[in-house]
């Protein structure tokens, strides 16, 4: 089999899997997560496979995705797919303008338990060797909770507990969870710089698709700033991002 028939083949099961999870939980979120992830792998335009998506800096494969959740709810998305399911009218503007306004609700509840989900994958991962003898996870928990301060707010648990943690026992994120918030800084530059050239416009789409196709064949910052102009991403469109 040729190398382009292999790459089709693997980008044709990846839209397949986009398209399942879409299908099946039917969340405009998850959908757009998912879709960002096929949209960089799909887009890539490099000599060697190995540095197209997701063969990318871990913050470099979360940020694009994330910029495609921060789109779900733009009003110019929600009314080609946010209609009634019988008579195929979009949602009345108010509401999308509802919509699009408490997003950031709750975001730092959300926050704080994202923030949990990492204390816990920092607690495992940085037991020293020979200490883990009796693998009590709810005070290897509590241990790293109170280490980051984060056993002050026991009303907001951890999003995911050791028990069910997936990503970081069996996934690609072992003692690096916290790249998602790091990955949702760069994401919200990237917006904020986006919608400063048009927003969903042609020719925001083609500087986006630009640092999309270059995948892991360059370095990810210098292309963040070239399509940002920031020197270093800022805090500050994430902090607006969670309504804080």
């Amino acid at each position: 089999m040729s190398l382009g028939a292999v790459v089709t083949v693997v980008a044709v099961r990846l839209v397949a899997v986009a398209v399942a999870v879409a299908g099946a939980l039917r969340a405009p979120l998850l959908a757009r997560i998912g879709f960002g992830h096929v949209l960089h792998a799909l887009l890539s335009d490099v000599q060697y496979p190995a540095h197209s998506a997701p063969g990318v800096p871990r913050d470099f494969s979360e940020a694009p995705a994330q910029v495609h959740e921060t789109w779900a709810f733009h009003e110019q998305l929600l009314e080609q797919y946010a209609r009634h399911h019988q008579t195929g009218e979009p949602l009345p503007q108010e509401w999308m303008k509802h919509l699009g306004e408490q997003r950031s609700t709750g975001g730092v509840h959300l926050l704080v338990e994202i923030l949990g989900a990492a204390v816990v994958d920092w607690a495992w991962h940085t037991v020293p060797d020979g200490e883990v003898s009796d693998w009590d996870a709810a005070r290897i928990e509590a241990q790293g909770a109170a280490r980051w301060g984060l056993d002050t707010l026991p009303e907001i648990p951890p999003r995911y507990r050791s028990g069910y943690f997936d990503h970081v026992f069996h996934g690609p994120y072992g003692a690096g969870f916290y790249a998602y918030l790091w990955s949702e800084i760069l994401a919200a530059n990237l917006v904020e710089a986006l919608e400063q050239h048009g927003g969903l416009t042609r020719a925001g789409g083609a500087l986006f698709r630009r640092m999309l196709a270059s995948g892991g064949s360059r370095d990810a910052m210098a292309m963040f700033r070239e399509l940002t102009g920031l020197s270093q991403p800022r805090i500050e469109d994430f902090l607006r991002r969670r309504g804080l």
